[in-house]
C-alpha cells in the first residue's frame, strides 16, 4: 500500500490511497479531500482555535433581580453575547436545571423567580469566569 501526502495552502489535507496493490489492478484509485475550516479572527484550524473560550473569558455578566408586574420576580442576565455563544442552548439549561421559565431576547435571558446564586454557579459551569460575573 503506497501513501502519498501532497500540500494545499500550507496544509496537509488531500490523502492518496493506492488501492491498486490491494485490489491487484491498474486503475483503482481513491482521493480523500479534507479541508480544515479556518477561524476568521485568529487564523487558525477551527480544533486549534481558542477565540471562544478567551471571549468567554473576557466577557462581564451582570446577573440582577427585576421586580416585574403584580409583584413577580424576575432573574436578568445580561452580558452574554449571542455571537459569540449559543445563548438559546443556555437559556434551555438553566431553565431545566433550575425548573423554572424563561426566555432569551435582544441579549437579555430572563427567568421567572429569585436564581441568583445558583445562575452563577451554572455559568461558571458553561465556562464562564467567576470573577466576571457580577450579581446585584
Amino acid at each position: 500500500m503506497t501513501f502519498q501526502f501532497f500540500s494545499i495552502q500550507s496544509q496537509i489535507s488531500v490523502l492518496v490511497v493506492n488501492r491498486a496493490r490491494l485490489n491487484n489492478e491498474n486503475t483503482s484509485m481513491e482521493i480523500n479531500y479534507n479541508m480544515a475550516v479556518i477561524c476568521k479572527k485568529c487564523g487558525l484550524p477551527n480544533d486549534l482555535c481558542a477565540c471562544g473560550e478567551l471571549d468567554k473569558e473576557e466577557t462581564r455578566i451582570v446577573i440582577r433581580l427585576e421586580t416585574r408586574r403584580f409583584s413577580k420576580t424576575t432573574t436578568m442576565i445580561e452580558g452574554i453575547d449571542p455571537k459569540l455563544s449559543d445563548i438559546q442552548h443556555i437559556v434551555k439549561e438553566l431553565k431545566s436545571k433550575l425548573a423554572c421559565g424563561g426566555t432569551a431576547k435582544d441579549g437579555f435571558i430572563m427567568l421567572q423567580g429569585d436564581h441568583r446564586e445558583d445562575v452563577k454557579s451554572y455559568l461558571v459551569k458553561f465556562g464562564f469566569t467567576e470573577s466576571a460575573i457580577e450579581v446585584q
